[in-house]
């Protein structure tokens, strides 16, 4: 949570290890959204999913273009009653999201960073309990989520570096994806499970998905066509 925030937000944390499971787990996240967490019931059942998509490392907009990208975001989330859904990490193009989305709480925006790079990790580890498998088969303890304690999150970009970065504070629900990786080679190994399970939601939910692509690199261009081949 954030003294940021008009209230904490909620975090879950999901082991991707054994890909054999990947499947299986963003169908078991796309029902968390909405069994678990009643995101649809606080703000509404969403008509369309913007998913965005772009650079990690932070870069300014000239300011014509950042006025257009806030007022832009901001008016088409509102129209379309949309979720939002970023990396979630304070740095890149996921700050100037939290920054557009900042004076607008009524937004919902989900980030899926990945799990050992943020800061502060440690301190949310110790809250988490097991939620309970969902499907035949599903074996619980698989994935986390912190319903019964909160978190004073107190990190920063000021403390971001090349091995990990701080959650963006005005994002209102968080799934930190763990591939049991950290440091500077583990960028990038939560991006294609993201996409699965924001895709994932967009099927269980007959929605239509649009992805904003805001600067970026190889890893912006993977997700770019594995969403256009989706």
């Amino acid at each position: 949570s954030s003294g940021e925030l008009r209230e904490p937000s909620k975090v879950a944390v999901v082991d991707i290890s054994d890909e054999t499971l990947h499947e299986q787990l963003a169908a078991r996240l796309a029902m968390l959204f909405d069994d678990d967490w009643k995101v649809d019931e606080y703000f509404g059942k969403p008509t369309v999913v913007i998913m965005v998509s772009g650079g990690a490392q932070d870069f300014e907009m000239m300011p014509r273009v950042e006025r257009v990208f806030r007022e832009g975001l901001v008016r088409a989330a509102r129209i379309t009653n949309a979720w939002v859904f970023t990396g979630g990490s304070a740095s890149g193009v996921m700050k100037h999201v939290g920054d557009a989305l900042a004076p607008h709480p009524d937004i919902p925006c989900l980030g899926m960073p990945l799990y050992g790079n943020v800061v502060g990790n440690a301190q949310i580890d110790g809250k988490l309990r097991a939620l309970p498998p969902r499907a035949p088969g599903e074996r619980p303890g698989e994935l986390f989520a912190d319903e019964l304690d909160v978190v004073d999150y107190v990190y920063s970009e000021e403390l971001n570096s090349k091995e990990s970065a701080a959650l963006e504070p005005h994002h209102t629900h968080f799934v930190l994806v763990d591939t049991k990786q950290a440091g500077p080679t583990a960028w990038g190994g939560e991006i294609a499970f993201g996409l699965q399970t924001q895709l994932a939601y967009c099927e269980l939910e007959s929605l239509p998905a649009v992805m904003l692509v805001v600067h970026g690199g190889p890893n912006t261009l993977k997700s770019v066509v594995a969403a256009v081949r989706k």
